[in-house]
C-alpha cells in the first residue's frame, strides 16, 4: 500500500502592500499575529430588552450571563417611566452572582446609563420596580466595550464619584481629624485659660499683673505696650494672674500676636510667650538676634534664628 505524504512547508503572510505580518509570543508559549487591538463594541443581546416591568413578571427583569472576557467596559443605559434600581452583577462561573453593583434610576430625572469595570468572567443586567407599578415603555440597552476606562464601580446614588480624604496637620502628619458616629466632626471646646482683651485703656488687675523697675513702663490702649526705658537694669513685665491648666481631652496650646515696635537695640531682652520664672517657652529677641526659647528648672535652651526648621525655613526675618 502506497500512501501519499504531505509536507508542510513554512509560509509568510503579507499584506496588501508587502509588509510582511509578524507573529508575538504569548505567556504560555503560543504565538499569534501581531495585530492593533479593534475596539469592537457590540450589543449584548442577553441583558437588552424593550419588555414592560409588569405583574406578570413580577416588575424584574433579570438578563442573561454573558461571558466578559476581552472586555474592560460594561455599559448600559435606560429609559423608562417607573422608578427602578438597576443591578449590574458579575459572576465567576455564570451561576453564583458575587458582586452586584445598586444603580438608583429616577423616572423623572430622565434616563440614565453607566459604564461599570468587568471584574469577573460573567455579567448580567436584573431590574427591580421600587414600586408595583406597570411600566409603560421600557428601554435596556447593553453594550460590551473591549477598551474603556470606566468609573470606579462604587458611585454615590446619584452617580458621582466616591472618594476618602483624610484631615491630617500640617505639620503633624500623622494626627488626624476623626468624623463621629453621627456623621459629625469630633472637635474638643476651646477653653481661654488665662488673660482677658486688652479692651480700651484701663488695666484689668484681676486678670493681669504689671511688674516695672526704674523707667519702664505697661500702658494700654488697645493693645498692651511695654516699654523697659532707657535707664539701665529697668524692665517692664504683664503676666496672666490664671495659670494655664491641663483639660482633659484638649491640647494646650498659646496663642499670641506681638509686635517689636522700635528698632533693635543692643543688650535689650525682650520675650513673649508662655513661661514663667522656672518653665515654658517663648520668643526671645536679644540685642539683634531672634530666638525660640524652652526653659526647664529655670535653665534655658536656645534655638537662634538661622537653625529652625518647620514651613517658615531656617531663618525668620525681624522687623521693627
Amino acid at each position: 500500500m502506497v500512501g501519499t505524504m504531505t509536507v508542510l512547508r513554512r509560509i509568510k503572510l503579507i499584506d496588501e502592500d508587502n509588509n510582511f505580518i509578524s507573529s508575538q509570543q504569548q505567556t504560555n508559549g503560543d504565538y499569534h499575529l501581531g495585530v492593533s487591538m479593534t475596539q469592537d463594541v457590540y450589543v449584548d443581546t442577553n441583558n437588552s430588552t424593550s419588555a414592560n416591568l409588569t405583574s406578570a413578571n413580577s416588575y424584574t427583569y433579570t438578563g442573561t450571563a454573558t461571558s466578559t472576557l476581552g472586555v474592560v467596559g460594561l455599559q448600559w443605559s435606560l429609559k423608562t417611566d417607573q422608578n427602578v434600581t438597576v443591578y449590574i452583577e458579575e459572576s465567576p462561573d455564570g451561576t453564583n452572582w458575587d458582586i452586584s453593583y445598586p444603580f438608583d434610576y429616577i423616572a423623572s430625572t430622565g434616563g440614565r446609563g453607566e459604564t461599570v469595570q468587568a471584574t469577573q468572567a460573567y455579567w448580567r443586567i436584573r431590574v427591580v420596580g421600587t414600586t408595583s407599578m406597570t411600566t409603560t415603555y421600557f428601554r435596556l440597552d447593553a453594550v460590551l466595550c473591549p477598551i474603556a476606562t470606566p468609573l470606579p464601580s462604587a458611585l454615590s446614588p446619584d452617580g458621582r464619584l466616591q472618594s476618602e480624604s483624610t484631615l491630617t496637620g500640617k505639620e503633624n502628619t500623622d494626627r488626624h481629624v476623626w468624623v463621629s458616629l453621627t456623621n459629625t466632626l469630633s472637635m474638643n471646646r476651646t477653653f481661654r485659660l488665662v488673660g482677658t482683651n486688652f479692651d480700651g485703656t484701663t488695666k484689668d488687675p484681676n486678670f493681669w499683673t504689671e511688674t516695672v523697675t526704674t523707667s519702664g513702663t505697661v500702658v494700654q490702649t488697645g493693645e498692651i505696650k511695654l516699654n523697659s526705658g532707657a535707664t539701665s537694669a529697668s524692665s517692664a513685665r504683664y503676666d496672666s494672674v490664671r495659670t494655664a491648666r491641663f483639660v482633659v481631652g484638649s491640647a494646650l496650646q498659646f496663642t499670641g500676636a506681638f509686635k517689636f515696635n522700635d528698632a533693635l537695640v543692643a543688650d535689650n531682652i525682650r520675650r513673649c510667650g508662655a513661661y514663667d520664672n522656672a518653665e515654658g517657652v517663648f520668643f526671645e529677641l536679644s540685642g539683634t538676634t531672634f530666638n525660640v526659647g524652652s526653659r526647664k528648672t529655670s535653665a534655658d535652651t536656645l534655638v537662634s534664628n538661622g537653625s529652625f526648621n518647620g514651613n517658615y525655613g531656617t531663618t525668620f526675618i525681624i522687623s521693627p
